[in-house]
């Protein structure tokens, strides 16, 4: 069974974005940085691409498969129609 996502985005967090799958299990908070030089490095997953800086917290109530969250990033990928981006992830 494929997973169903959509994104939720609230008017007082500008540049942030919420992708969410409607099993309720994963919630993940995407924040586009739009100066690169003011990235912040904490640990977690990062996308670069053309266009933009992102990123991803995995926000959720439960713990949740890191392949799970990386199908979502996908996801995400194609709805905001980015061609590439490179998904790193940063390990303490």
């Amino acid at each position: 069974m494929k997973t169903k996502y959509f994104a939720l985005s609230y008017r007082g967090l500008p540049d942030t974005e919420f992708i969410c799958d409607c099993n309720n299990k994963l919630r993940l908070k995407a924040t586009r940085i739009k100066d690169p030089s003011n990235i912040p490095l904490v640990e977690g997953i990062i996308g670069v691409s053309e266009a933009a800086f992102f990123i991803f917290e995995n926000v959720s109530s439960i713990s949740v498969d890191k392949n799970h969250v990386f199908n979502a990033i996908e996801w995400f990928k194609a709805y905001l129609r980015i061609p590439s981006m490179r998904v790193v992830e940063i390990r303490k």
